[in-house]
């Protein structure tokens, strides 16, 4: 939104402009100049807290599992079977993430 008087941006939730008090008239056909902003950090974020929640699912199980075979085996031994392919699954997620952010990398780069 930018005011009719001194074209100003102004945030949406404001009633006048902060710099002239002009009173502001919203009409539906103006769009939000942060919308873009906004949906892109919001897609970071998810792509953060998902990131975290998938490594402590998979520390917790990691752990759950090994503590059950202590109490069942009084050892661990087929417990390292989950905890490697926790590794091997956080690894190979950790690439995944790490190639796409390279991928867009270099798109913007190219495009630049």
């Amino acid at each position: 939104m930018k005011c009719k008087k001194c074209n100003v941006r102004i945030a949406t939730y404001l009633d006048e402009c902060p710099l002239c008090h002009e009173k502001l008239d919203y009409t539906k056909s103006e769009e939000n100049p942060y919308n873009s902003q906004i949906e892109n950090f919001s897609k970071r974020v998810n792509t953060i807290y998902f990131t975290k929640l998938i490594y402590k699912l998979l520390i917790f199980s990691s752990l759950v599992v090994m503590f059950i075979n202590l109490l069942v085996n009084k050892k661990i031994s087929w417990s390292l079977y989950v905890l490697f392919s926790s590794i091997y699954i956080s690894s190979f997620y950790s690439f995944v993430i790490l190639k796409n952010k390279m991928r867009a990398f270099l798109i913007n780069m190219l495009c630049l």
